[in-house]
């Protein structure tokens, strides 16, 4: 099973790595604010959504996955990662579109208070 995962990883970055070629990359992050009543009750969970990424490296299609507890932190989440950005991957000198990212951000609150990471 390693094997075949570090020959895939190989195929993948001799891919991407090359003049023409380049991986997408987040360049831009807005943390996901937590919900007020959430954090006074000591409401700890996270939110894994999938979306699209255009070639101008927009998000698009935000849909929630999974949520842990369920319509708690959904709409923060959401808000947060559309409005992250992207540089598109490049693929023989070309952006391409990518469909079907997964993400999941946690809630976690330290000491009573929200960690941002």
């Amino acid at each position: 099973m390693k094997l075949g995962i570090i020959v895939l990883s190989v195929l993948f970055f001799n891919g991407c790595l090359g003049g023409h070629n380049r991986p997408m990359q987040l360049i831009f992050e807005v943390g996901a604010k937590y919900p007020p009543a959430a954090k006074a009750n000591g409401i700890e969970g996270q939110v894994t959504l999938k979306y699209d990424i255009s070639v101008d490296g927009v998000v698009h299609n935000v849909s929630v996955v999974q949520a842990e507890p369920k319509g708690v932190f959904e709409q923060a989440a959401k808000r947060a990662v559309e409005q992250w950005r992207y540089k598109a991957p490049i693929l023989d000198g070309v952006s391409q579109p990518v469909t079907g990212v997964v993400s999941t951000l946690k809630f976690v609150l330290a000491d009573g208070q929200y960690a941002d990471y």
